[in-house]
Protein backbone atom coordinates (compact mmCIF):
# COMPACT_ATOMS: atom_id res chain seq x y z
CA UNK A 1 0.00 0.00 0.00
CA UNK A 2 1.26 3.39 -1.02
CA UNK A 3 1.50 6.47 2.04
CA UNK A 4 -2.00 8.06 -0.25
CA UNK A 5 -3.70 4.97 0.51
CA UNK A 6 -2.93 4.87 4.10
CA UNK A 7 -3.68 7.99 5.17
CA UNK A 8 -7.41 7.88 3.16
CA UNK A 9 -8.00 4.74 4.89
CA UNK A 10 -6.77 6.03 8.48
CA UNK A 11 -8.92 9.18 7.80
CA UNK A 12 -11.88 7.06 7.28
CA UNK A 13 -11.63 5.34 9.86
CA UNK A 14 -11.42 7.98 12.32
CA UNK A 15 -14.70 9.69 10.86
CA UNK A 16 -16.53 6.48 10.69
CA UNK A 17 -16.97 6.51 14.56
CA UNK A 18 -16.78 10.44 14.88
CA UNK A 19 -18.05 10.47 18.46
CA UNK A 20 -15.60 8.06 20.22
CA UNK A 21 -12.62 10.39 17.86
CA UNK A 22 -14.22 13.36 19.05
CA UNK A 23 -14.08 12.47 22.92
CA UNK A 24 -10.75 11.05 22.63
CA UNK A 25 -9.35 14.71 20.98
CA UNK A 26 -11.45 16.22 23.79
CA UNK A 27 -8.58 14.93 26.25
CA UNK A 28 -5.64 15.88 24.04
CA UNK A 29 -7.45 19.54 23.96
CA UNK A 30 -7.71 19.93 27.94
CA UNK A 31 -4.37 18.84 28.22
CA UNK A 32 -2.89 21.30 25.45
CA UNK A 33 -5.07 24.04 26.83
CA UNK A 34 -3.48 23.55 30.46
CA UNK A 35 -0.18 23.75 28.99
CA UNK A 36 -0.03 26.19 27.02
CA UNK A 37 -1.76 28.55 29.25
CA UNK A 38 0.00 27.89 32.41
CA UNK A 39 3.53 28.41 30.26
CA UNK A 40 1.61 31.90 28.51
CA UNK A 41 1.45 32.53 32.39
CA UNK A 42 5.39 32.74 33.35
CA UNK A 43 6.53 33.78 30.13
CA UNK A 44 4.33 36.79 31.39
CA UNK A 45 5.96 37.15 34.26
CA UNK A 46 9.42 36.70 32.58
CA UNK A 47 8.38 39.59 30.42
CA UNK A 48 6.47 41.76 32.53
CA UNK A 49 9.56 41.95 35.26
CA UNK A 50 12.15 42.03 32.90
CA UNK A 51 10.42 45.50 31.18
CA UNK A 52 10.12 46.80 35.01
CA UNK A 53 13.46 46.82 34.85
CA UNK A 54 14.27 48.26 31.89
CA UNK A 55 12.24 51.40 32.83
CA UNK A 56 15.04 51.66 35.98
CA UNK A 57 17.65 51.17 33.52
CA UNK A 58 19.22 49.32 30.26
CA UNK A 59 19.92 45.31 30.84
CA UNK A 60 23.13 45.96 29.16
CA UNK A 61 24.71 48.21 31.10
CA UNK A 62 26.44 47.69 34.72
CA UNK A 63 26.61 49.81 37.28
CA UNK A 64 29.85 49.95 39.22
CA UNK A 65 30.98 51.51 42.55
CA UNK A 66 34.16 51.47 44.61
CA UNK A 67 34.88 49.11 47.43
CA UNK A 68 33.97 50.93 50.50
CA UNK A 69 36.74 51.25 53.15
CA UNK A 70 35.14 51.92 56.17
CA UNK A 71 38.55 52.21 57.65
CA UNK A 72 39.56 54.96 55.64
CA UNK A 73 39.36 58.66 56.71
CA UNK A 74 39.45 60.14 53.35
CA UNK A 75 36.59 60.48 50.74
CA UNK A 76 38.87 60.26 48.29
CA UNK A 77 40.03 56.72 48.75
CA UNK A 78 36.62 55.57 47.85
CA UNK A 79 35.90 56.79 44.73
CA UNK A 80 36.92 55.42 41.35
CA UNK A 81 39.81 56.87 39.29
CA UNK A 82 40.28 57.39 35.53
CA UNK A 83 43.01 54.53 35.97
CA UNK A 84 40.19 52.67 37.16
CA UNK A 85 37.88 53.71 34.35
CA UNK A 86 40.82 52.28 32.08
CA UNK A 87 41.13 48.81 33.43
CA UNK A 88 37.54 48.04 33.22
CA UNK A 89 37.31 48.91 29.76
CA UNK A 90 40.34 46.63 29.01
CA UNK A 91 37.78 43.89 29.93
CA UNK A 92 37.35 41.53 26.83
CA UNK A 93 33.30 42.29 26.42
CA UNK A 94 33.16 45.68 27.22
CA UNK A 95 31.90 48.11 24.72
CA UNK A 96 32.15 51.69 26.56
CA UNK A 97 32.64 52.86 30.07
CA UNK A 98 31.63 56.20 31.28
CA UNK A 99 32.00 58.21 34.38
CA UNK A 100 28.58 59.14 36.03
CA UNK A 101 28.03 62.22 38.71
CA UNK A 102 24.52 62.77 39.28
CA UNK A 103 23.34 66.33 41.46
CA UNK A 104 19.60 67.55 42.47
CA UNK A 105 19.21 71.06 41.08
CA UNK A 106 16.41 73.69 40.74
CA UNK A 107 15.59 74.66 37.40
CA UNK A 108 13.58 78.21 36.55
CA UNK A 109 11.94 79.66 33.49
CA UNK A 110 9.95 82.70 34.65
CA UNK A 111 7.64 81.92 37.03
CA UNK A 112 7.86 77.86 36.26
CA UNK A 113 10.67 75.78 38.34
CA UNK A 114 11.07 72.25 39.17
CA UNK A 115 14.06 70.17 40.99
CA UNK A 116 15.49 67.51 38.77
CA UNK A 117 18.39 65.23 38.62
CA UNK A 118 21.34 66.21 36.96
CA UNK A 119 23.50 63.66 34.99
CA UNK A 120 26.85 64.20 33.84
CA UNK A 121 28.98 61.86 32.11
CA UNK A 122 31.14 61.80 28.97
CA UNK A 123 29.20 63.16 25.80
CA UNK A 124 30.79 60.71 23.17
CA UNK A 125 29.64 57.74 24.69
CA UNK A 126 25.74 58.91 24.47
CA UNK A 127 24.93 56.96 21.40
CA UNK A 128 27.42 54.18 22.21
CA UNK A 129 24.91 54.07 25.65
CA UNK A 130 21.94 53.65 22.92
CA UNK A 131 20.37 57.26 23.94
CA UNK A 132 18.12 58.41 21.15
CA UNK A 133 16.46 61.82 20.84
CA UNK A 134 12.92 63.01 19.84
CA UNK A 135 14.20 66.59 18.98
CA UNK A 136 17.42 68.43 18.58
CA UNK A 137 20.47 65.73 19.07
CA UNK A 138 22.29 64.20 21.34
CA UNK A 139 25.71 65.68 23.06
CA UNK A 140 29.13 66.05 21.71
CA UNK A 141 32.79 66.65 22.76
CA UNK A 142 32.37 70.43 21.67
CA UNK A 143 29.40 71.16 24.09
CA UNK A 144 31.49 73.45 26.82
CA UNK A 145 30.43 76.72 27.15
CA UNK A 146 31.57 78.94 29.52
CA UNK A 147 28.72 81.17 30.18
CA UNK A 148 26.45 78.14 30.54
CA UNK A 149 25.26 74.65 29.88
CA UNK A 150 24.41 72.66 27.03
CA UNK A 151 22.14 69.57 28.26
CA UNK A 152 19.44 66.70 26.72
CA UNK A 153 16.12 67.11 28.49
CA UNK A 154 14.27 64.36 30.03
CA UNK A 155 10.74 63.12 27.33
CA UNK A 156 8.68 64.16 30.89
CA UNK A 157 10.66 67.42 31.69
CA UNK A 158 8.67 69.62 30.16
CA UNK A 159 6.03 68.48 32.15
CA UNK A 160 7.46 68.92 35.12
CA UNK A 161 7.69 72.81 35.69
CA UNK A 162 5.25 74.00 37.74
CA UNK A 163 3.83 77.85 38.89
CA UNK A 164 6.05 78.40 41.69
CA UNK A 165 4.28 81.55 42.41
CA UNK A 166 0.80 79.75 42.85
CA UNK A 167 -0.86 80.15 46.48
CA UNK A 168 -2.38 76.76 45.87
CA UNK A 169 0.70 74.65 44.81
CA UNK A 170 2.07 71.43 45.67
CA UNK A 171 5.67 70.34 45.59
CA UNK A 172 4.02 66.48 44.25
CA UNK A 173 0.97 67.74 42.35
CA UNK A 174 0.22 70.54 39.61
CA UNK A 175 -0.16 73.77 40.33
CA UNK A 176 -2.87 75.63 40.18
CA UNK A 177 -2.97 79.16 38.19
CA UNK A 178 -6.32 80.58 38.78
CA UNK A 179 -8.92 81.38 41.27
CA UNK A 180 -10.95 78.99 40.24
CA UNK A 181 -8.01 76.21 41.16
CA UNK A 182 -8.50 75.05 37.35
CA UNK A 183 -5.01 72.79 36.52
CA UNK A 184 -3.20 74.63 33.64
CA UNK A 185 -0.54 73.81 31.70
CA UNK A 186 3.19 75.14 32.38
CA UNK A 187 3.53 76.93 29.40
CA UNK A 188 7.74 76.69 28.47
CA UNK A 189 9.33 75.53 25.92
CA UNK A 190 12.72 74.16 26.74
CA UNK A 191 14.31 75.36 23.46
CA UNK A 192 13.88 78.45 23.39
CA UNK A 193 12.75 79.90 26.76
CA UNK A 194 15.27 81.42 29.29
CA UNK A 195 16.35 78.36 31.84
CA UNK A 196 18.92 78.67 34.82
CA UNK A 197 19.58 76.08 37.16
CA UNK A 198 21.51 76.64 40.55
CA UNK A 199 22.78 73.52 42.51
CA UNK A 200 20.80 71.72 45.70
CA UNK A 201 22.26 73.31 49.60
CA UNK A 202 25.54 70.99 49.95
CA UNK A 203 27.33 69.85 53.25
CA UNK A 204 30.81 69.92 54.35
CA UNK A 205 32.73 67.22 55.72
CA UNK A 206 31.77 67.49 59.14
CA UNK A 207 28.10 67.57 58.29
CA UNK A 208 27.71 70.91 59.09
CA UNK A 209 25.25 72.70 56.42
CA UNK A 210 27.12 75.09 54.45
CA UNK A 211 26.25 78.96 55.04
CA UNK A 212 25.50 81.02 52.17
CA UNK A 213 26.79 84.20 51.93
CA UNK A 214 24.60 87.35 52.24
CA UNK A 215 24.61 88.16 48.53
CA UNK A 216 22.17 85.69 46.49
CA UNK A 217 24.32 83.50 44.26
CA UNK A 218 23.60 83.74 40.69
CA UNK A 219 22.19 81.10 38.84
CA UNK A 220 23.30 79.62 35.61
CA UNK A 221 21.91 79.48 32.04
CA UNK A 222 21.24 76.10 30.64
CA UNK A 223 20.11 75.66 27.35
CA UNK A 224 18.57 72.20 25.95
CA UNK A 225 19.63 70.59 22.81
CA UNK A 226 17.65 67.95 22.63
CA UNK A 227 15.30 65.65 24.17
CA UNK A 228 15.28 62.08 24.53
CA UNK A 229 13.17 59.77 23.17
CA UNK A 230 10.00 58.47 24.81
CA UNK A 231 11.20 54.85 26.27
CA UNK A 232 10.37 52.79 29.72
CA UNK A 233 14.23 54.02 30.83
CA UNK A 234 12.98 56.31 34.09
CA UNK A 235 16.22 58.45 33.10
CA UNK A 236 15.66 59.61 30.27
CA UNK A 237 12.13 60.35 31.44
CA UNK A 238 12.87 62.77 34.12
CA UNK A 239 16.28 64.07 34.08
CA UNK A 240 18.61 65.96 32.60
CA UNK A 241 21.84 64.85 30.85
CA UNK A 242 25.45 67.11 30.30
CA UNK A 243 29.40 67.13 29.70
CA UNK A 244 30.61 65.56 32.72
CA UNK A 245 33.56 68.03 32.71
CA UNK A 246 31.62 70.91 32.23
CA UNK A 247 29.21 69.82 35.53
CA UNK A 248 32.40 69.56 37.32
CA UNK A 249 33.58 72.75 36.28
CA UNK A 250 30.38 74.45 37.05
CA UNK A 251 30.23 72.24 40.16
CA UNK A 252 33.69 74.08 41.45
CA UNK A 253 32.63 77.46 40.57
CA UNK A 254 28.98 76.96 42.72
CA UNK A 255 30.81 75.60 45.63
CA UNK A 256 34.07 78.71 45.48
CA UNK A 257 30.83 80.95 45.72
CA UNK A 258 29.17 79.24 48.36
CA UNK A 259 31.96 79.29 50.07
CA UNK A 260 32.26 75.17 49.75
CA UNK A 261 36.44 74.46 49.39
CA UNK A 262 36.32 70.95 48.17
CA UNK A 263 38.97 68.54 47.11
CA UNK A 264 40.12 68.95 43.33
CA UNK A 265 38.71 65.54 41.37
CA UNK A 266 38.52 63.45 43.95
CA UNK A 267 36.98 60.86 41.63
CA UNK A 268 33.91 59.63 40.61
CA UNK A 269 31.32 57.49 42.71
CA UNK A 270 30.20 55.94 40.01
CA UNK A 271 30.96 54.02 36.41
CA UNK A 272 28.43 52.59 33.83
CA UNK A 273 29.88 50.52 31.94
CA UNK A 274 28.19 49.22 28.67
CA UNK A 275 28.44 45.23 27.44
CA UNK A 276 28.73 44.15 23.60
CA UNK A 277 26.30 40.97 24.78
CA UNK A 278 23.43 41.37 27.12
CA UNK A 279 24.21 37.51 27.57
CA UNK A 280 27.82 38.57 28.73
CA UNK A 281 26.76 41.05 31.91
CA UNK A 282 26.00 38.46 34.13
CA UNK A 283 29.68 37.37 33.78
CA UNK A 284 31.22 40.54 33.20
CA UNK A 285 29.90 41.55 36.34
CA UNK A 286 31.02 38.53 38.92
CA UNK A 287 34.71 39.73 36.83
CA UNK A 288 34.43 43.09 38.16
CA UNK A 289 33.18 42.14 41.29
CA UNK A 290 36.37 39.80 41.42
CA UNK A 291 39.15 42.87 40.52
CA UNK A 292 37.35 44.50 43.79
CA UNK A 293 34.82 46.34 42.79
CA UNK A 294 30.60 46.66 43.73
CA UNK A 295 29.17 45.67 40.45
CA UNK A 296 25.43 45.18 39.89
CA UNK A 297 23.40 45.15 36.81
CA UNK A 298 19.41 44.63 36.17
CA UNK A 299 19.96 41.56 34.63
CA UNK A 300 21.31 39.73 38.00
CA UNK A 301 17.89 40.72 39.02
CA UNK A 302 16.34 38.96 35.75
CA UNK A 303 18.82 35.83 36.40
CA UNK A 304 17.21 35.36 39.69
CA UNK A 305 13.43 35.76 38.59
CA UNK A 306 13.68 33.53 35.64
CA UNK A 307 14.75 31.17 38.32
CA UNK A 308 11.81 31.05 40.21
CA UNK A 309 9.53 31.51 36.99
CA UNK A 310 10.89 28.73 35.76
CA UNK A 311 10.60 26.33 39.11
CA UNK A 312 6.27 28.22 38.93
CA UNK A 313 6.10 26.57 34.96
CA UNK A 314 7.66 23.75 36.00
CA UNK A 315 4.64 23.34 38.70
CA UNK A 316 2.37 24.50 35.92
CA UNK A 317 3.48 22.58 33.05
CA UNK A 318 2.91 19.46 35.42
CA UNK A 319 -0.43 20.13 35.98
CA UNK A 320 -0.93 19.79 32.37
CA UNK A 321 1.28 16.85 31.67
CA UNK A 322 -0.89 14.92 34.03
CA UNK A 323 -3.90 16.06 31.35
CA UNK A 324 -1.77 14.57 28.98
CA UNK A 325 -0.84 11.65 30.25
CA UNK A 326 -4.80 10.86 31.26
CA UNK A 327 -5.10 11.54 27.18
CA UNK A 328 -2.81 9.26 26.33
CA UNK A 329 -4.28 6.37 27.93
CA UNK A 330 -7.36 7.80 26.30
CA UNK A 331 -5.62 7.43 22.75
CA UNK A 332 -4.50 3.88 23.82
CA UNK A 333 -7.99 2.61 24.93
CA UNK A 334 -9.32 3.92 21.82
CA UNK A 335 -7.09 2.00 19.42
CA UNK A 336 -7.06 -0.78 21.32
CA UNK A 337 -10.60 -1.04 20.68
CA UNK A 338 -10.47 -0.21 17.47
CA UNK A 339 -8.63 -3.23 16.92
CA UNK A 340 -11.38 -5.57 18.49
CA UNK A 341 -14.19 -3.92 16.37
CA UNK A 342 -11.75 -4.42 13.04
CA UNK A 343 -10.42 -7.52 13.61
CA UNK A 344 -12.24 -8.59 10.15
CA UNK A 345 -10.78 -5.64 8.33
CA UNK A 346 -6.91 -6.34 9.58
CA UNK A 347 -7.76 -10.05 8.28
CA UNK A 348 -8.86 -8.97 5.25
CA UNK A 349 -5.90 -6.83 4.76
CA UNK A 350 -3.21 -9.41 5.56
CA UNK A 351 -4.75 -12.15 3.14
CA UNK A 352 -4.71 -9.77 0.05
CA UNK A 353 -1.14 -8.30 1.03
CA UNK A 354 -0.70 -6.00 2.85
CA UNK A 355 2.52 -6.02 5.06
CA UNK A 356 2.45 -5.67 8.81
CA UNK A 357 5.01 -2.33 8.29
CA UNK A 358 1.87 -0.75 6.32
CA UNK A 359 -0.65 -2.39 8.70
CA UNK A 360 1.51 -0.21 11.76
CA UNK A 361 1.97 2.64 9.98
CA UNK A 362 -2.00 2.79 9.75
CA UNK A 363 -2.53 2.29 13.28
CA UNK A 364 0.23 4.99 14.01
CA UNK A 365 -1.10 7.09 12.01
CA UNK A 366 -5.01 7.13 13.00
CA UNK A 367 -3.08 7.71 16.59
CA UNK A 368 -0.70 10.42 15.60
CA UNK A 369 -3.81 12.29 13.88
CA UNK A 370 -5.83 12.37 17.12
CA UNK A 371 -3.00 14.02 18.94
CA UNK A 372 -2.33 16.07 15.86
CA UNK A 373 -5.90 17.29 15.69
CA UNK A 374 -6.53 17.63 19.31
CA UNK A 375 -3.24 19.73 19.58
CA UNK A 376 -3.89 22.34 16.69
CA UNK A 377 -7.77 22.69 18.48
CA UNK A 378 -6.26 22.92 21.65
CA UNK A 379 -3.48 25.83 20.66
CA UNK A 380 -6.55 27.76 19.15
CA UNK A 381 -8.30 27.61 22.33
CA UNK A 382 -5.26 28.81 24.13
CA UNK A 383 -4.61 31.65 22.08
CA UNK A 384 -8.20 32.89 22.52
CA UNK A 385 -7.64 32.02 26.44
CA UNK A 386 -4.41 34.38 26.26
CA UNK A 387 -6.32 37.17 24.91
CA UNK A 388 -9.09 37.08 26.75
CA UNK A 389 -7.12 36.99 30.22
CA UNK A 390 -5.12 39.88 28.62
CA UNK A 391 -8.19 42.01 27.85
CA UNK A 392 -9.89 41.12 31.33
CA UNK A 393 -6.79 42.04 33.22
CA UNK A 394 -6.28 45.25 30.66
CA UNK A 395 -10.26 46.12 31.73
CA UNK A 396 -9.93 45.70 35.55
CA UNK A 397 -6.39 46.80 35.85
CA UNK A 398 -6.96 50.11 34.04
CA UNK A 399 -4.27 52.80 35.19
CA UNK A 400 -2.46 50.85 37.33
CA UNK A 401 -0.62 48.71 34.72
CA UNK A 402 1.75 49.99 32.14
CA UNK A 403 -0.54 50.22 28.47
CA UNK A 404 1.64 47.59 26.88
CA UNK A 405 1.76 45.02 29.70
CA UNK A 406 0.34 41.59 28.77
CA UNK A 407 0.21 38.56 31.78
CA UNK A 408 0.04 35.91 28.95
CA UNK A 409 2.44 35.30 26.14
CA UNK A 410 2.12 32.89 23.33
CA UNK A 411 5.30 32.97 21.71
CA UNK A 412 5.59 31.19 18.09
CA UNK A 413 7.78 28.30 19.70
CA UNK A 414 5.50 27.37 22.11
CA UNK A 415 2.58 26.76 19.27
CA UNK A 416 4.71 24.82 17.70
CA UNK A 417 6.07 22.88 20.79
CA UNK A 418 2.72 22.59 21.67
CA UNK A 419 1.13 20.84 18.27
CA UNK A 420 4.57 18.86 18.08
CA UNK A 421 4.66 17.46 21.44
CA UNK A 422 0.69 16.19 21.40
CA UNK A 423 1.37 14.43 17.69
CA UNK A 424 4.65 12.66 19.51
CA UNK A 425 2.17 11.42 22.42
CA UNK A 426 -0.58 10.44 19.94
CA UNK A 427 2.02 8.36 18.54
CA UNK A 428 3.67 7.02 21.63
CA UNK A 429 0.14 6.06 22.50
CA UNK A 430 -0.66 4.38 19.04
CA UNK A 431 2.44 2.13 19.62
CA UNK A 432 1.04 -0.63 21.34
CA UNK A 433 -1.63 -0.92 19.61
CA UNK A 434 0.02 -1.20 16.80
CA UNK A 435 2.01 -4.05 17.57
CA UNK A 436 -1.13 -5.87 18.79
CA UNK A 437 -2.48 -5.42 15.46
CA UNK A 438 0.24 -6.43 13.46
CA UNK A 439 0.75 -9.82 15.81
CA UNK A 440 -2.99 -11.16 15.09
CA UNK A 441 -3.53 -13.42 12.92
CA UNK A 442 -5.40 -13.14 9.45
CA UNK A 443 -6.91 -16.79 9.91
CA UNK A 444 -8.31 -16.40 13.28
CA UNK A 445 -9.30 -12.84 12.43
CA UNK A 446 -11.36 -14.10 9.59
CA UNK A 447 -12.92 -17.73 11.17
CA UNK A 448 -13.73 -15.46 14.30
CA UNK A 449 -15.99 -12.76 12.13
Amino acid sequence: MNSLDLIKMGSSNLFRRKLRTFLTTLGIVIGTISIVVMISLGIGMKENYKKSLERMGSLDVIDVRPSYDRHSRRDDDNKLKDEDIEKIAAIEGVKAVTPYMEMQIHMKSGKYGTWVRMIGLRPEYMEEFGFKVSEGRLLNKDDVVDSGMVAVFGSKLPEMFRNERSKNRNMYDDFYDDAEGEKKEPNVNIFEDRITFEFQQDYDRNQRRVKRKSKPIRPFKIQAVGIFAENGDWETRRSIFVPIDTLKAFKKKYDRMAGNHRSKDAGYDEVKVKVVDIKRVVAITKELKKMGYEANSMMEYVEESNKMTNIIQLIFGGIGAISLLVAAIGITNTMIMAIYERRKEIGVMKVIGASLRDIKKLFLFEASMIGFMGGILGLVLSIFASKALNMLVASKMAGQMEPDTVISIVPIWLAVAAVGFTTVIGLVSGYLPARKAMKLSALEAIKTE
